[in-house]
This record gives structure tokens, C-alpha cells and sequence, in this order.
């Protein structure tokens, strides 16, 4: 029997059950025609038991064609013939009924089949393989808790999904990398050379690990075999896919603010360098800044810019005012020796540096917020320039109490609910990319035909790649 390694976490055993009448009865599914499948719905919502005559008046089909689909549910055990007269097994009945299930056209692998699926298994059974407390009130909230609370969660356990002979982590992947998240069930036996029982033994595994399952779909008069993720997940993959960055931006079109990738940090030594030589009078800062700097006076973002330097100087306390003149601090002699990137972070961890641009909610404005909001330039770290308002329709970090990424329950529906932003974590995202990360040399920013847009560096790929 095939044995799959799950780092800490699953410890399947299909042998804890009857798995081989499994098995058979899908060996026996996996070649149903339209008219097999009409029979077993008769069959399934009907008496227990059934005169043949009266099951083909409803179908409308020949004895003989009847009789060779009944031969095939007596072989699984779901009736046996008795003179003219169809006898359902009442537990095998209940078994089809959830099968039934898998040809319907809007079937979805979704949290309630997965409940459905685990109550084939002894319940005892359970704790063992997903290590739950048996202690717990409910097994399956358990596991819901345990892996699929968020989608960073579940992902780092499909990860973790491990098989020494690479089959069961590369059905994995072709589902995943599948256009439609859908794969023929005889491609994957092709590709990784199953017989059909090994086949669906792994698909029982892949089942019971929460990967990937099986269901049909209408081809022809026949049905065919084809796995799939967990519907809440391909939710979720597409809700990622239809926010993906769309505009194509070239580095010739865009407006920069400052040119360099560390333009903030060498335009913040440029001011302190000057003002160690000559301290500035408070009234002439701008104006000064903006000489030193060389740039345009006339232009509102750039004097914009100029006071920014100067804020951000006196906030780590690199300079001071004394009788209305700002003087250089001797402590902020060591910043001199410093390489680029140690300056970028030195500054960028100073415990005295604050965000100037956020007016958001001062409760709001929190470490772990302002971090969790940096994060959200993950996914777009090799994009280039990217709009920052098309940027945000795909921002998806939690930065209040109800702006999580997580899996609710709405009736007997589970779905990943992706974030509302209120307008001060909208602003605080802003702030966060557009502030912190620029000035520590991690984005770049400029305009692109009047909208904010923004990279990331070299140096910003080097810190959030990981």
C-alpha cells in the first residue's frame, strides 16, 4: 500500500478501512455511461425495492440494455435480482447516493463534500490521521482550524506534502499548473504510468491529504474521470489570478521621483553633510535642502520632498534646533561610515523614524500593521513598474482586526474572504510602500501618466523574496 510522507501532520493509513471496496466501486464509476448513471438515479431515489417492469417504463429502454447496467451494480453490491424484482442494499444506497454527487455539472469539491468524504472513515479513526486532540468537541472544526484557517496555511501544508517517488506531489502540481485546475484522470495515468487501481488508490490518499479529488464529466454518451483542488482554494486561485497586474509599463514612460534606488538615503547624507559643515536657519530649510540637493524650486513635489528630508532628519534626531538654526548632532557621525545598504537599514529600523504621510487612525497605526502592510509587495517583486491603484485591487495583508484573509462559513458555504479595506488601511498600505520602503531604498516611485506607480529594487527583491 502506498505510503505518503507529511511533514508533522498526516498520518494516513487507508487500511483503517475498507479502501479496496472503494476502489472497486470507482474502477466500476470510472466507466458509467449517460445511460448507467440514469439507471443508478432510479435506482438511488426509488423504493428499496424495485420491479424491473416498472423501472423500464420509466427509462424507456430495453430488458437487455437494463439488465447489462444492473449487472454492473450487482456487481458492487448496490441490488441483487430477485425473480423480476430489484432488492437495493440499503447501506450501499447511501454510499451511491453521495457518489451521485460527482456527475452533477455544478458539483464542487468544496468543505461540505469534504465533510461528507470523512464520515467514510471510522470517527475514531479521525485524530489519528490529522493528529487532532481526541479531546476535541469537533473533529472537523478541528481540522478545518488546523489546515485551512487561512490560505497561507493550507499552502504551507500542501507544501509540506511529500511521496519518495515524486507521484503524488507531481498530480499535485499538474492539477495546480492546469489552465482550468482541472486534468483528465487518463492523462495523469499516462504521464505517471498508473494502472487504474494504483491510480485511484492514490486518488483515495490525495482525497484524505485535502489536495486533489475526483469527479466526472459528461463526454459524449460516456463519463469521464477528472481531478481537481479544493474549490475553495481554485476560488481563491482565480480571485489571485483576476487581480494580477495587466498594465504593461516601460522604464522610458515613467516619471521618476529621484532617480537612484537609494536616491532617499544618499539625498538624506547630501542635507547632513551640508548641515555639519553650516548649520541652516530654520526659515531658509526648504529653500536650502532644495540647493543642495539641485532641485526644482518651482516644482510643489519636489519642495514637497525638500521638507520631507528635513522632517525625517530631525526625527532621528541626526540634527537639532537651537536658537531657531538647525545644527548637526555629533551621534550622527557613525552614519557617515556606514555602506548604502547598512544606511537603508539603519534607517529604516530606527525606533525614532515614523511614517509622516499616514492620517489614518492613530490605533490603527501599529508595528505589526505597518509590517504586514510592507509585505503586500510580495506579489508583485519581478513585475517591474506597476500602477499603485491596480497594485491595491490585489492587496491582500491584514492590517486591522477585520481586514484578515481567512475561511468563513456563510450557511453550508466556506469561502476565502479576502479584505475590505476601510480609507485608513487603504492609507496605511500607501504610506507603507510609498513612504517607508521608498525612503529605505526598497521601491522606487514615479508617475505614469498622472498615477502613482512604484517598483521594486533590487535591494527590495533581496529582503521580501524569502
Amino acid at each position: 500500500m502506498l505510503e505518503i510522507e507529511a511533514i508533522r501532520r498526516l498520518k494516513i493509513n487507508l487500511s483503517d478501512y475498507d479502501y479496496q471496496k472503494d476502489i472497486h466501486n470507482r474502477l466500476v464509476m470510472a466507466h458509467f455511461s449517460t445511460f448507467d448513471l440514469e439507471v443508478l438515479e432510479e435506482i438511488i431515489y426509488n423504493h428499496l425495492k424495485i420491479p424491473i417492469q416498472k423501472l423500464l417504463s420509466r427509462l424507456n429502454a430495453s430488458k437487455e440494455d437494463l439488465l447489462k447496467t444492473l449487472s454492473k451494480l450487482q456487481e458492487v453490491n448496490l441490488l441483487k435480482i430477485e425473480s423480476d424484482l430489484i432488492v437495493v442494499n440499503k447501506e450501499m444506497r447511501k454510499y451511491y447516493e453521495f457518489q451521485l454527487y460527482k456527475f452533477d455539472e455544478d458539483f464542487k469539491c468544496d468543505m461540505e463534500f469534504l465533510h461528507g468524504l470523512l464520515k467514510k472513515v471510522p470517527i475514531h479513526i479521525l485524530p489519528t490521521w490529522y493528529s487532532i486532540p481526541r479531546s476535541s468537541n469537533s473533529i472537523f472544526e478541528s481540522i478545518l482550524e488546523k489546515f485551512f484557517k487561512t490560505p497561507q496555511v493550507y499552502q504551507r501544508y500542501l507544501l509540506e506534502l511529500q511521496d519518495s517517488e515524486g507521484i503524488f506531489t507531481g498530480i499535485i502540481s499538474e492539477v495546480l499548473n492546469s489552465p482550468n485546475y482541472m486534468v483528465r484522470a487518463e492523462d495523469l495515468c499516462e504521464k505517471f504510468a498508473l494502472s487504474k487501481e494504483k491510480f485511484e488508490e492514490y486518488m483515495l490518499l490525495l482525497e484524505f491529504s485535502f489536495a486533489c479529488f475526483l469527479s466526472y464529466a459528461k463526454e459524449g454518451d460516456k463519463w469521464i474521470e477528472v481531478v481537481s483542488p479544493l474549490f475553495e482554494w481554485k476560488e481563491y486561485l482565480n480571485r489571485l489570478e483576476s487581480t494580477k497586474i495587466t498594465t504593461q509599463i516601460k522604464e522610458n514612460e515613467i516619471e521618476v521621483l529621484r532617480e537612484n534606488d537609494f536616491a532617499f538615503i544618499e539625498d538624506l547624507t547630501k542635507v547632513l553633510e551640508s548641515i555639519q559643515k553650516d548649520p541652516i536657519e530654520h526659515e531658509e530649510r526648504i529653500e536650502k535642502v532644495i540647493q543642495i540637493l539641485g532641485l526644482d524650486a518651482k516644482n510643489e513635489k519636489y519642495r514637497s520632498y525638500a521638507e520631507r528630508i528635513f522632517i525625517k532628519l530631525s526625527l532621528v534626531r541626526f540634527i537639532e534646533e537651537r536658537q531657531n538654526k538647525w545644527y548637526f548632532v555629533e551621534n550622527a557621525a557613525e552614519w557617515f561610515l556606514m555602506t548604502i545598504e547598512n544606511k537603508a537599514l539603519h534607517y529604516y529600523r530606527h525606533p525614532l523614524n515614523q511614517m509622516i504621510t499616514y492620517k489614518g487612525d492613530p490605533e490603527l497605526c501599529t508595528e505589526r500593521h505597518f509590517r504586514e502592510a510592507e509585505k503586500s509587495i510580495k506579489r508583485v517583486l519581478n513585475e517591474g513598474w506597476v500602477i499603485f491603484d491596480e497594485f491595491m485591487k490585489g492587496v491582500c495583508v491584514s492590517v486591522g482586526e477585520d481586514s484578515c484573509l481567512k475561511l468563513v462559513c456563510k450557511g453550508k458555504h466556506w469561502n476565502y474572504k479576502f479584505p475590505e479595506y476601510s480609507e485608513d488601511e487603504m492609507d496605511m498600505i500607501s504610506s507603507a510602500v510609498l513612504e517607508n520602503l521608498f525612503e529605505a531604498g526598497m521601491v522606487s516611485v514615479g508617475l505614469y501618466n498622472n498615477k502613482t506607480a512604484f517598483k521594486v529594487t533590487r535591494f527590495g527583491k533581496s529582503l521580501f523574496e524569502f
